[in-house]
């Protein structure tokens, strides 16, 4: 009983870890470029 008391618990704190982790945008290190790049303009001929 103790085993599955310890392994739910462990369950528990890496899916509270997962969801802690989670509210951090993943782009928040990279620069945002609000101009579009000339080789998305020009178009195919």
């Amino acid at each position: 009983m103790k085993f599955l008391d310890s392994l739910l618990k462990l369950l528990t704190n890496v899916f509270a870890s997962i969801s802690t982790y989670a509210k951090y945008p993943l782009c928040i290190g990279y620069f945002y470029e609000p101009e579009i790049p000339d080789e998305l303009l020009e178009e195919e001929e």
